[in-house]
């Protein structure tokens, strides 16, 4: 009982996140489409549902996602049929009642398929962001205009969290399934996201406050004047300036506007010029590292001072794979190097790394989380591990471990057999 009121608790908590990064489309559906008279009832629904289908699939013990949706989808539409009736408040909760039970079915299954990496928080941040450049201004829209702003705002400090948990648990290295960092660190990084977050509420609100700290300053300087004025005595009312000379009428006509639609595209414009520039800007700043280690040899140079050789010992290859949940998957190209092809090695110690990286990538797209400070056996054992109950797979780490880190020469047959094994696996 205990653990389903915990599990519960965590899959409220994470429905209402989700939610939360795509609110501006409930506000369009709210004002565009129901009507204030509607209600926000099938949107409080959305968010139980998660919960329930946690539950639900508790009960029934489903595996299969086509059943858990199955189920989700049917519980879904006959509780808004119930509640709302063949309208487009029921038509519209069905579908969001189904999609918030059969998601709470899935993540009874697997939670951590279902966790929010920061490129959702991203998304999110776009949602709010096109939903108040494109509808701020239309009328229907002006009533949740103060909404926007406030959970807007609450997205962009759950955003700066997110992204700057996940980029400090993806930097400490720790053999572990948790990432461990030391609490100072984490203290003084979490304090920094909360200054950052800070300034980014008070650049959001600087009108607000402007007006705020003005009137404040009037209505003190008013008791101050109020408070000095000569003691008792009546002021007397200031002569009455006769009113200016009203200016020459011009000339009657309609005035000539440009048509909505022709904001709308300059908007548009300026949106994508301003991606494009971030963009670029992405792309660039995983140079800089580079820039300061040329700019600090450069001083080296300047001031005469020797150049430490900070490489010693063995230094490895370098290969770069992808990781997952990265704030720089989403912009980042995959047609920046030239696509290596097997019949284009020259010799079989190639081809076979060219193996192994293929089946290591493989793993990767189909869960499995890299750890670059392990070795090429550790990782296969860790594989292995994860394979419990399935067919174990040929070991390649081993040979490729002899020919890359041994320099031992592997023979024709040897890779035709190590191909042939490949082929069998799903090469």
């Amino acid at each position: 009982m205990t653990g389903n009121i915990r599990d519960s608790s965590r899959v409220l908590l994470q429905g209402a996140v989700e939610l939360l990064l795509f609110l501006p489309v409930a506000f369009l559906i709210q004002a565009f489409l129901l009507g204030n008279e509607a209600g926000w009832l099938w949107l409080i629904l959305a968010l139980l549902g998660y919960p329930a289908g946690l539950l639900i699939n508790r009960l029934f013990t489903f595996k299969h996602p086509f059943m858990i949706t199955l189920v989700g989808i049917v519980i879904g539409c006959a509780c808004s049929a119930l509640l709302f009736g063949v309208t487009k408040t029921g038509a519209l909760s069905a579908v969001v009642l189904s999609a918030s039970l059969s998601r709470g079915g899935l993540m009874a299954v697997s939670m951590r398929l279902f966790r929010l990496q920061a490129r959702h928080y991203i998304i999110g941040i776009f949602v709010y962001f096109f939903v108040s450049l494109f509808f701020g201004r239309a009328e229907a829209f002006q009533p949740y205009k103060i909404p926007l702003i406030v959970f807007g705002l609450a997205v962009l400090m759950l955003t700066l969290f997110a992204s700057n948990s996940s980029y400090v648990n993806d930097e400490s290295l720790s053999g572990s399934d948790r990432p461990s960092v030391e609490p100072t660190v984490r203290k003084q990084n979490r304090m920094l996201v909360g200054i950052i977050a800070a300034v980014a509420v008070l650049i959001v609100f600087t009108y607000q406050i402007q007006a705020a700290l003005t009137s404040l300053w009037n209505a003190f300087r008013n008791w101050l004047q109020q408070l000095f004025a000569g003691g008792g005595t009546e002021n007397a009312p200031p002569p009455q300036a006769e009113p200016p000379a009203a200016p020459p009428a011009l000339p009657q006509g309609d005035a000539k506007t440009l048509p909505p639609w022709v904001d709308y595209i300059m908007y548009g414009i300026v949106a994508l010029v301003g991606l494009f520039v971030l963009y670029l800007l992405l792309r660039k700043l995983r140079h800089l590292p580079e820039w300061l280690k040329k700019l600090r040899e450069q001083m080296l140079k300047l001031f005469g001072r020797e150049k430490i050789n900070m490489a010693q010992g063995y230094v490895d290859e370098v290969a770069s794979i992808p990781k997952t949940g990265r704030l720089g998957g989403l912009f980042r190209s995959k047609s920046k190097e030239p696509r290596i092809r097997y019949r284009d090695l020259q010799d079989n110690e190639s081809r076979l790394r060219y193996l192994y990286r293929q089946r290591l990538g493989r793993q990767v797209k189909a869960g499995y989380s890299f750890k670059p400070f392990l070795t090429p056996l550790e990782t296969d054992n860790e594989l292995q591990e994860q394979r419990a109950g399935k067919a174990p797979s040929e070991p390649l780490a081993q040979p490729y471990s002899e020919v890359r880190y041994g320099g031992k020469k592997i023979t024709d047959q040897e890779l035709q057999r190590i191909l042939e094994r490949e082929d069998k696996g799903g090469r």
